[in-house]
């Protein structure tokens, strides 16, 4: 009787630890990130609901451009209605990072914030809603240098003190 418990012992063990790895096979899985639309994931990015934009050049950046012109904020709509995103986890702020980083815009919509990052040398791209990051994929290119350009040319550069 005992030589029967004892080669059943590492029996049910090695099948605890199969159940175990199968398991967490199973959940990890099921729980994968998916590449989804943005607007599955976040209302509000059609260009009549975008209010404000604000972009930097580098997150660290004192010189800002702000606007709000339709035809500004369609070229950014597009490109969000046309993102799909990645859930990485939950959102952290930026680097403090001194004379660079990534580049940011923040697009304010009628009842929330967006804020993208990215590098331009990489072309890595990210998006922070709702305190979730998201990787970030699109047909359609960032707007971030005409509609940069074109806003400080319409209204000026401003900067955080003023």
């Amino acid at each position: 009787m005992r030589q029967n418990t004892e080669k059943a012992i590492p029996l049910i063990a090695a099948a605890c630890v199969a159940a175990i790895a199968a398991a967490a096979f199973f959940l990890f899985h099921q729980n994968a990130a998916e590449w989804e639309p943005l607007p599955q994931v976040h209302a509000g990015v059609s260009s009549r609901e975008i209010t404000k934009i604000t972009l930097r050049k580098t997150i660290d950046s004192a010189e800002w451009v702000v606007f709000d012109d339709s035809d500004l904020t369609a070229q950014w709509a597009d490109f969000l209605e046309k993102a799909k995103v990645r859930r990485e986890g939950r959102a952290l702020g930026p680097d403090n990072v001194n004379g660079g980083g990534p580049a940011a815009a923040v697009i304010q919509t009628g009842t929330s914030e967006l804020a993208i990052y990215w590098e331009e040398s990489t072309g890595e791209c990210s998006l922070q809603t709702g305190g979730m990051q998201y990787a970030v994929k699109s047909t359609v290119r960032i707007p971030f240098s005409q509609t940069y350009d074109a806003a400080a040319e319409r209204h000026g550069l401003v900067s955080p003190w003023d």
